[in-house]
């Protein structure tokens, strides 16, 4: 065990101790997404293993995390501290750990010029719209994908700022509206801002939000067309 897993492991059962239980094994371990891995023993956590995003985190940070991370694997209410958000939603943490994010993200073009559209020219028809504020695309990188996903059409890392839209969608057979709509959704989820632990990121909030695009119910429609493209032919303009 590494003198980091150590500390950390430390940390665990400092914050465990306070909820009845112990950490058996502790340690930090690369993945992309931001997520930990646990398995119990009886009231025992024989394993906890949390993303190496945080290994160079302070240990008032470390602590935050883990006693939320103890909290739901309990089945307690989560909430995560000051420190530990603070640190997270630094720019500097930002920095450091975004482009490893996007090296362990395999299906991504790393650019927002496709074949046909630009992801920025999308962004600014809404900012033009008022739909978006500057604010809400603060330091973000948006880029297609590399493969086109047909069910998934588009994404947002809310941690690391990312907006991923399918390349499916990178063709002049796709109305604009309904690209527009993709990357207007994502940027509803940069506006809610990083939320861990969150398991409801379209609550009615987010849906009050979403109706307010013009043209919701027929991007909607459309939508649901495009899966099918997989299995034969682009879907005609609607």
């Amino acid at each position: 065990m590494s003198e980091n897993d150590q500390r950390l492991l430390a940390i665990a059962n400092s914050a465990a101790y306070r909820r009845g239980t112990e950490v058996l094994e502790a340690g930090f371990e690369s993945n992309r997404d931001f997520s930990y891995r646990w398995r119990t023993d009886g009231k025992k956590i024989a394993v906890l293993y949390i993303p190496d995003y945080l290994d160079k985190a302070p240990d008032r940070v470390l602590l935050e995390f883990v006693e939320a991370a103890i909290d739901h694997i309990q089945g307690r209410e989560t909430a995560l501290g000051g420190e530990y958000m603070r640190y997270t939603t630094s720019d500097g943490f930002i920095q450091e750990k975004r482009p490893v994010f996007l090296k362990r993200s395999r299906n991504l073009a790393r650019t927002d010029t496709g074949k046909v559209r630009n992801i920025y020219d999308a962004v600014q028809r809404l900012l033009d719209g008022g739909l978006l504020t500057p604010d809400d695309l603060d330091d973000t990188y948006f880029t297609w994908t590399s493969a086109p996903n047909y069910t998934r059409l588009g994404y947002c890392q809310q941690m690391f700022r990312v907006v991923a839209v399918s390349s499916v969608l990178d063709d002049v057979s796709i109305p604009e509206y309904v690209f527009d709509f993709v990357v207007y959704h994502e940027c509803l989820h940069l506006r809610q801002g990083y939320r861990p632990f969150n398991r409801h990121p379209h609550d009615p909030e987010f849906h009050r939000q979403e109706n307010l695009y013009p043209m919701y119910r027929e991007a909607e429609a459309y939508l649901k067309k495009i899966p099918l493209m997989r299995k034969g032919g682009y879907p005609r303009k609607g």
